[in-house]
């Protein structure tokens, strides 16, 4: 698989992933975080109406130090 086409299926398994998530398990809330350095994820997350809700400051992960953006979704936002 091509990196054009991972990158072309990874929205598209987070779309069917919070859709699962809401309807199979009855969630109210789906959540989701990822590097503050990762502007490819935030940029995904914010496209797909997923609203950031805030900020970690320096957490340890992999041996470093790095901040973090929490974004959520609630059922009703979704549909």
């Amino acid at each position: 698989m091509s990196q054009v086409q991972i990158s072309m299926e990874t929205p598209r398994l987070l779309l069917r992933t919070f859709q699962n998530s809401h309807i199979e398990h009855n969630l109210h809330r789906v959540r989701a975080n990822c590097d503050q350095a990762n502007i490819a994820s935030t940029k995904l997350l914010e496209r797909f109406g997923i609203r950031r809700e805030g900020d970690v400051k320096s957490l340890w992960f992999k041996g470093d130090w790095v901040d973090e953006l929490w974004f959520a979704i609630l059922r009703d936002e979704w549909y």
